[in-house]
């Protein structure tokens, strides 16, 4: 059956992962209606009404800090049955038996937007706005439209941090998996379950908070290595804000998150089959709309975007799945990493050189044209007008020695959910006073393996560099040993001889031209 086991870490992991499964829930129609197998996303249970009806939850392992989850133990989780004892309190319960004072904070009242479907559910003939104010929005689960499994729910306690910074501290990071996982035993309980529901499994697809989940997912990952060694894994990155090549090295903080994503991006690069790094959307450059500051925003634009371009490996007849994936875009064999990029929506925009966003340099202002080894493109909802820049844009910046494996499906579909951040006139079917509406709009989205990743791997290697020149500032990174620099500087500088094409600066544009 191909089924896709799904696994989301940190906050903005989690972002982003409600947006994408909001968005999966608009192909839960009648079979015969869609191309989508749902069942490589979702797992079939029967309802708790009792007349014999069919629930679809993800097939998903949602890991955050317990303060994170905000109403999704409450609102989201199928089981009435599920045990509604705290993941700290259930820690502490482990290791002391005696009596027990126990406070519990107030509840978390309800989101606007669940408050809103639970009044529409209620009267369907009332007028209910489907567009919601992004600050209203407190946690990702706050505009969540889905239930989920118990077994999905992985809180971590908050206590495991205290007196920590949790932020670009791979120590940190490290520890609080081995102590969770000591103490869930994860694997072998939630992961377990999930897999023994699957038929023919793909793999994993995952999203990963690198700045305070790095070195958690990292230890996941080879757990499950010794569990699942030849499952592929697709880790979809979201570094931290700290761009390298913009970081004072007197900046404690920034320079512990720089640090952070390096690690991480060298030791997953070890475990993974393949890994999408994608600029933390605090340092993008280039996006026209002020409301792409607040995350619940910011995140949906990058879920439109990893949700269409794994779109394929969810088709029901279509040859495609994550090693597929994966092996179009290693070119070379040790090539695990690749590039994240596209325009939505694509209608509107008329210099497609100009809209194409490169998702891990975080904006469109590099130099030279990058060379491209192998591209995979998903077009939604084109017209002949866009489907035509399609064609001059790709052979403007595809050579004859690429690779291009190109796919077509329907519009990328906009639930109620989605914040309101374009132009109706984009869309179609731009409904607004209905909160069960979907919208639909055009989008381009690609994974590129090319020389522009030298230039990522480049400004890592020249920042390390600059910080071992430095000792005083080095000797304040507690997570890295004297030889562990030199030895973190030499591979990045490896990872980039990888992918290099010659250039001298790494100041390389993919898929784009100078802005100045």
């Amino acid at each position: 059956m191909r089924e896709i086991v799904y696994i989301q870490s940190g906050n903005l992991a989690n972002y982003v992962g409600s947006h994408f499964w909001n968005t999966q829930e608009c192909y839960l129609t009648d079979e015969d209606e869609t191309p989508y197998d749902r069942r490589m996303s979702f797992r079939e249970s029967l309802a708790d009404s009792g007349k014999g009806a069919i629930c679809y939850s993800p097939r998903a392992l949602i890991f955050d800090h317990k303060s994170n989850f905000g109403t999704f133990a409450k609102s989201n989780i199928l089981s009435s049955t599920e045990n509604d004892q705290s993941p700290d309190t259930a820690a502490v319960a482990s290791l002391w038996k005696g009596a027990v004072d126990e406070q519990q904070s107030d509840p978390i009242p309800k989101s606007d937007y669940h408050a809103k479907l639970e009044r529409d559910d209620a009267n369907p003939d009332a007028a209910s706005p489907r567009v919601q104010s992004g600050a209203s929005v407190r946690y990702w689960a706050d505009f969540s439209r889905l239930y989920f499994g118990a077994h999905s729910f992985q809180a971590v306690p908050d206590s495991y941090t205290s007196g920590r910074s949790g932020d670009g501290d791979w120590g940190t990071s490290r520890d609080t998996f081995a102590r969770f996982n000591e103490e869930t035993d994860v694997t072998d309980t939630a992961v377990r379950v999930l897999f023994e529901e699957c038929d023919n499994p793909q793999g994993f697809q995952m999203t990963t908070d690198v700045c305070r989940f790095g070195a958690f997912a990292h230890g996941l990952v080879e757990t499950l290595r010794d569990e699942y060694p030849k499952l592929p894994v697709l880790d979809f990155a979201l570094l931290s804000s700290a761009v390298p090549a913009d970081v004072d090295v007197d900046d404690t903080a920034g320079t512990r998150r720089a640090i952070n994503d390096a690690l991480y991006l060298r030791e997953m690069g070890e475990v993974a089959s393949g890994i999408v790094p994608i600029q933390n959307p605090a340092a993008w450059k280039g996006w026209a709309s002020p409301g792409l500051s607040l995350v619940y925003h910011s995140s949906a634009i990058v879920s439109a975007h990893v949700e269409s371009i794994t779109l394929p490996m969810r088709y029901r007849n279509l040859n495609s799945d994550l090693s597929s994936l994966i092996a179009s875009l290693s070119w070379r064999g040790h090539t695990t990493f690749a590039q994240l990029g596209g325009i939505l929506p694509a209608t509107g925009a008329e210099d497609w050189a100009k809209a194409t966003y490169n998702f891990p340099l975080g904006g469109r202002s590099d130099r030279k044209k990058a060379d491209t080894y192998s591209r995979v493109d998903v077009l939604r909802g084109f017209n002949d007008a866009s489907l035509a820049k399609y064609e001059d844009w790709s052979s403007r910046f595809t050579s004859a020695q690429s690779v291009v494996n190109r796919y077509q499906a329907a519009g990328y579909p906009l639930p109620s959910s989605f914040p309101p951040i374009f132009d109706a006139r984009l869309l179609e079917n731009p409904a607004v006073d209905d909160i069960h509406s979907v919208s639909v709009t055009s989008c381009l989205s690609f994974l590129t393996t090319s020389s522009a990743m030298a230039g990522l791997f480049s400004k890592y290697a020249t920042f390390l560099e600059r910080l071992r020149r430095r000792p005083t500032v080095a000797s304040s990174i507690d997570f890295l040993e004297a030889d562990d620099w030199r030895e973190l500087t030499n591979d990045f500088w490896t990872m980039h001889d990888n992918y290099d094409n010659g250039a001298s600066d790494g100041e390389i544009d993919e898929l784009g031209e100078d802005e100045g």
